[in-house]
C-alpha cells in the first residue's frame, strides 16, 4: 500500500482503511482474467469510486460497489488500484468515513502484492491536492477524483508515483472536511494516531 492506510475491524472482520483520496496500492496476477476488491461500504453519501491501471495504462474508474475488474487476459498484469472519489462532506475525521477492503482476489491463477518502483512525491494539502471538483462543482464523488488532480498529474509528468493526503478547506486555521494542518497530519482520525498507519 502507499499512503494513509491502517487496519480497522469492521463487522467483526478486518479491513484496510482509508480516509483520503489517492491512496493506492499494488499487486500482480497471473493466470487470471479478472480479480474482485472486495469492499465495505462505510460512507453514508454518493457511493465512493476507486480507479484502475492495468500495466501502466490511463486509470479507469468503477464504483466500490462494481468492484469485479476484467484482465486483458489471463497473461501477467501489474494492477494499481486508487483511493479516487469521496464526497468532500464524509464524516472522515469523526466517524472514519471512507474507503474499506475487506479482500482482494482473483477468479484464477496467482497474485501477489508489489511495491512500486519509480521515485515518490509526497503531496500534502486541501482540495486541489485531492481532487476535488475536478469532474464539476458538487464536491460529491462523482465529480471529485484523485487522478485527475494536479498532484496526480504532476508527478505523471516527472515519472513518479504521488503520495497524496489531501482533506478540501484544511489549512493552518480552517477545519475544512478533516481537521487544522497540523492535526491532519499528527491524525489518521480524532480517535487514531498517526503512529497507527499499515
Amino acid at each position: 500500500t502507499l499512503g494513509r492506510w491502517f487496519k480497522k475491524e469492521i463487522n467483526g472482520i478486518e479491513h484496510d482503511v482509508t480516509l483520503t483520496d489517492g491512496a493506492e496500492l499494488y499487486f500482480m496476477t497471473n493466470g487470471a482474467t479478472t480479480f474482485t476488491v472486495d469492499f465495505t461500504v462505510i460512507t453514508t453519501k454518493a457511493t465512493p469510486y476507486f480507479a484502475v491501471s492495468i500495466d501502466g495504462k490511463e486509470p479507469v474508474r468503477h464504483l466500490i460497489t462494481e468492484s469485479t475488474v476484467t484482465l486483458p487476459d489471463a497473461s501477467r498484469h501489474a494492477v494499481r488500484i486508487i483511493a479516487d472519489g469521496l464526497t468532500e462532506t464524509e464524516g472522515k475525521w469523526k466517524e472514519e468515513r471512507g474507503f474499506a477492503i475487506k479482500d482482494i482476489y482473483v477468479n484464477a491463477g496467482k497474485m501477489k502484492a508489489i511495491y512500486p518502483t519509480n521515485d515518490i512525491i509526497f503531496y500534502y494539502g486541501d482540495s486541489i491536492t485531492e481532487g476535488i471538483n475536478a469532474f464539476g462543482t458538487s464536491g460529491n464523488s462523482n465529480t471529485n477524483s484523485a487522478t485527475n488532480s494536479y498532484a496526480y498529474h504532476s508527478a505523471k509528468e516527472l515519472e513518479a508515483i504521488p503520495y497524496i493526503i489531501g482533506y478540501g478547506g484544511t489549512g493552518v486555521l480552517s477545519v475544512g472536511s478533516f481537521n487544522t494542518f497540523i492535526k491532519a497530519i499528527d491524525n489518521l482520525s480524532q480517535a487514531r494516531a498517526d503512529t497507527d498507519t499499515t
